[in-house]
Order: C-alpha cells, then structure tokens, then sequence
C-alpha cells in the first residue's frame, strides 16, 4: 500500500429507449455524492453533456427521443479520501 490516500472510481451506462411510435422529450436526473467533509473529495466527474449542479449533486439531461431511438449517458466520478478513514455508502 504506497500512498496515503484512496481513491474509489466509479462509472455507469444510463440507457434510454423511446418504445413510442411518436418522439418524446424527457427528463432524466441522477446524482452524484456530495461532501460535506473536507477529507473526502468528489472529483473528475464526467457527464455526458449533463447539466451538473455542483450544491446537490444533482445531474439533468434533457433528451429529445426519436421513435424507437436508444441514447446512451455515461456518468463517472472519483472520490478521494485518506486511507483508513471510514467512508458510508460507497459501493
């Protein structure tokens, strides 16, 4: 173990299917954590053109679907925090 930090990278595919006959326009929001601690950090987030509020967390795409098009977001994020301390709700 060389460092004195750890850093936990996590990433996800988000897909998105229009089953209509018709296009549709959606919302589609998620969230990425938020530190209230000065030792755990929230870094290198990726969105796929998604609108990030930085307070909240919080990441919106508005999509405008085709009929029967599949659009595909990637959300990605490290969080970084000292080795040994205790950190809830990574997974």
């Amino acid at each position: 173990m060389i460092g004195t930090n750890v850093r936990k990278t996590f990433a996800y595919n988000i897909s998105i299917r229009n089953t209509r006959k018709e296009a549709a326009n959606i919302v589609i929001l998620d969230q990425v954590p938020v530190s209230k601690d000065d030792n755990i950090i929230v870094e290198d987030i990726k969105s796929d053109k998604g609108d990030l509020d930085n307070s909240t967390g919080y990441v919106k795409w508005d999509l405008a679907l085709k009929a029967n098009e599949t659009k595909k977001l990637k959300l990605s994020y490290t969080v970084k925090y000292s080795r040994g301390k205790t950190v809830t709700g990574l997974q």
